[in-house]
């Protein structure tokens, strides 16, 4: 089975691709297609995946991940990209200098669609964490998801980078990979009995 993902980011490919069964054969393709002005991750997702099997004509896979801090009404939403491009993790350390609630969640969406949908398969997972800044200073440009630099999963003392191999057992992109997975095997299976 192949499976396009849908993603000009090299890391979340990497991820997603490294999570999926053996049986899948996943390519990246980079596709430029707008997005809806939503913070609805699930909208956001699901739109782009029908985007790109419109597109592509071919099983797609479309991942939208997106952090929401408790103090500031759960801000940037679906925004994150745009807000760590727009500003940078040095300006948004600026904003949490006048906050007490440090909490924050990351999302992951994964949509997925092929010739025997309607509508994509929409595959969340969520982990609870808090922002911090006290590594700030180690940012490596480029070789790391920027946000894994600030976000401390719940229940470590560090941020997601500096702890990796524990980050990727319970990274939402990975436990979300892990539903689809599910998915995947259920059908492979059900094709087999038929």
């Amino acid at each position: 089975m192949q499976i396009s993902i849908v993603t000009g980011n090299d890391g979340k490919y990497t991820q997603i691709a490294g999570g999926l069964p053996d049986f899948v054969i996943a390519e990246q393709v980079d596709l430029d297609i707008p997005e809806i002005q939503t913070n609805v991750l699930t909208e956001i997702s699901a739109d782009k995946c029908r985007q790109a099997y419109a597109q592509l004509q071919k099983p797609c896979l479309v991942d939208d991940s997106g952090i929401y801090m408790n103090a500031f009404n759960e801000f940037p939403w679906a925004l994150t990209k745009f807000l760590y491009k727009g500003v940078g993790l040095e300006w948004i350390q600026r904003l949490y200098a006048w906050v007490e609630d440090l909490g924050a969640v990351f999302q992951s969406v994964l949509s997925y669609m092929d010739e025997t949908m309607e509508q994509p398969l929409e595959c969340i997972w969520e982990v609870k964490g808090t922002i911090s800044f006290d590594r700030l200073d180690k940012w490596d440009a480029g070789t790391h998801l920027p946000y894994d630099l600030i976000f401390v999963p719940e229940w470590f003392d560090k941020p997601a980078l500096f702890i990796r191999e524990e980050w990727m057992k319970i990274n939402h992109r990975v436990k979300a990979v892990k539903l689809f997975n599910e998915y995947l095997i259920d059908a492979k299976e059900n094709s087999s009995a038929s």
